[in-house]
């Protein structure tokens, strides 16, 4: 059986990789954010940490594989 989705109270399975890499607030180095979602709440996502952004800034929506 495959991922379920990542978000509380959803048993969908998850069709879906979003990744987002920024900077911390701090200057400490990149972060990297990465979560299993279903199709709808894939929708939803967009990148929210745009106040980080660098030149290795990455945000990213990648189907997953039958075998994730």
């Amino acid at each position: 059986m495959g991922k379920t989705c990542h978000r509380r109270n959803c048993d969908r399975p998850a069709q879906f990789v979003v990744l987002e890499r920024y900077q911390e607030e701090t200057g400490q180095g990149a972060v990297e954010a990465e979560a299993a979602l279903c199709r709808d709440h894939t929708a939803e996502e967009h990148p929210t940490n745009l106040d980080g952004v660098y030149e290795g800034y990455v945000f990213r929506v990648e189907p997953l594989s039958e075998d994730e």
